[in-house]
């Protein structure tokens, strides 16, 4: 029983494979992320693979059995060293802001109860800033999650469990695309000259400094740990930099950011730099925060 079970897996994962992953030249990572405490674990396997080979990758690393028995939640992300994509990939997708004809141009997983992410594959290849030009249209007009536009965001992979909640769900692929989409009907709408938006709340705290930041960022993390049982330090992160860059207008540096994020050599570790740069960067593009009130009330 368990073994038909395994073979059926891997045919709904080749599926997946063949109308999704297949139609793009990218190469991948694999990451197996655990929950702990409201902490994470990260280990992210190192050699990149091509779309094409996802289910030789999953076969070859035990990525079933680490799913399945260890409770790892499994995730693929594009190689650092990739330039450009055909595949976009959004998270927080709300189905009921689409049309059913905008419906036909995503691939929607079901990652936890009445949530979605999108892949969506796209009818040419985009560089990293016309992609990240691409995902600010749909956060801005769709709300989807705007901490989720990098270029290298982890995604998740269907038929397999999310540990990341307190109940386990399943990922099922709800809809496939049947559209390819061109990105040109919507880049060509995004004027290049758009005004950046306003800041609604801009604080001026003086005698800013290092220490200052590393303990309001303790005390946010104790903060959003009561909020939620799971932290999701990503977005903790993001707004945290997203605040301190565009609300206190302090210019912070990679180094005062490893200095401040206190576990990132546990979490990210190998990739601490890297992840400390996107989150940066991420951090500048967007103004609205909607724990800045939170953050403002913790620094009083």
């Amino acid at each position: 029983m368990k073994k038909e079970i395994i073979n059926e897996f891997f045919r709904d994962l080749r599926e997946f494979k063949k109308k999704v992953l297949e139609k793009t030249q990218n190469k991948y990572k694999l990451s197996y992320i655990k929950y702990i405490d409201g902490g994470t674990k990260r280990f992210t396997h190192e050699r990149p693979f091509f779309g094409r080979n996802l289910d030789k990758v999953i076969f070859n690393n035990k990525v079933y059995y680490k799913n399945r028995s260890k409770y790892e939640n499994i995730y693929i992300s594009l190689d650092e060293g990739e330039s450009a994509t055909n595949l976009l990939w959004l998270d927080d997708i709300k189905p009921q802001n689409f049309s059913k004809e905008q419906l036909k141009y995503m691939t929607l997983i079901e990652t936890s109860p009445n949530n979605y992410q999108a892949y969506i594959i796209l009818d040419k290849l985009l560089n990293r800033a016309e992609l990240l030009k691409l995902k600010k249209y749909f956060v801005k007009y769709y709300n989807t999650d705007k901490a989720s536009t990098d270029f290298t965001h982890l995604m998740r992979l269907p038929y397999f469990y999310s540990y990341k909640h307190a109940m386990p769900h399943y990922i099922n692929i709800t809809r496939w695309q049947k559209k390819l989409l061109n990105p040109d009907l919507i880049l060509n709408k995004i004027e290049d000259d758009e005004p950046r938006e306003q800041t609604y709340n801009i604080y001026n705290i003086n005698n800013i400094d290092i220490d200052m930041l590393a303990e309001l960022y303790k005390k946010y993390r104790v903060a959003k740990q009561k909020e939620y049982k799971i932290l999701d330090e990503s977005v903790v992160d993001y707004r945290f930099f997203n605040f301190i860059i565009n609300y206190l207008k302090y210019n912070i540096s990679a180094e005062d950011a490893y200095k401040i994020i206190f576990d990132i050599s546990e979490r990210k570790k190998g990739h601490e730099l890297d992840y400390i740069s996107r989150t940066l960067n991420n951090a500048k593009i967007n103004n609205k925060n909607n724990d800045a009130e939170l953050l403002y009330k913790l620094i009083k």
